[in-house]
């Protein structure tokens, strides 16, 4: 069987809504879903705008949001196999190609529109978990 790699963003993706810098509540069912398919042995990425860099002359300071957001997944037993960056099978040694994670699975609120209190995903069909695990299925047959 084909393991995967899957990029997912944090805000409004594994945490509920988009209040940033504050973090919204766990979307459990995700954050469940993600750590039985990486204990399957597919791999996962946190893809986030999150950083740890600081630019006080410009009123930029998020120093630490980066790593608040990988301490907020690991408090759910949510560990990544990479943060903002490809996996090492993934790079060429010494080589930067482009800032874009490679990914078989790309998870970001901005594609997948959560629309409703029970957290249906439009584009996925009317039952979250049916809907994922088909997305899966598929991306581990080669579609």
């Amino acid at each position: 069987m084909k393991k995967l790699i899957i990029a997912v963003d944090f805000d409004g993706t594994l945490c509920i809504g988009n209040n940033y810098p504050d973090i919204g509540n766990p979307r459990m069912w995700l954050i469940d879903t993600l750590k039985a398919l990486r204990n399957d042995g597919d791999k996962l990425i946190l893809w986030t705008c999150r950083s740890n860099s600081s630019i006080p002359d410009m009123g930029f300071n998020n120093a630490h949001d980066l790593d608040d957001a990988v301490e907020w997944c690991r408090q759910f037993g949510l560990e990544f196999d990479a943060v903002n960056e490809n996996l090492n099978e993934s790079k060429y040694p010494g080589v930067k190609l482009s800032r874009k994670i490679y990914a078989d699975i790309y998870i970001d609120d901005k594609a997948c529109l959560f629309i409703d209190e029970e957290e249906n995903l439009a584009i996925l069909g009317t039952e979250k978990t049916t809907g994922f695990s088909t997305i899966v299925k598929l991306f581990r047959m080669g579609a």
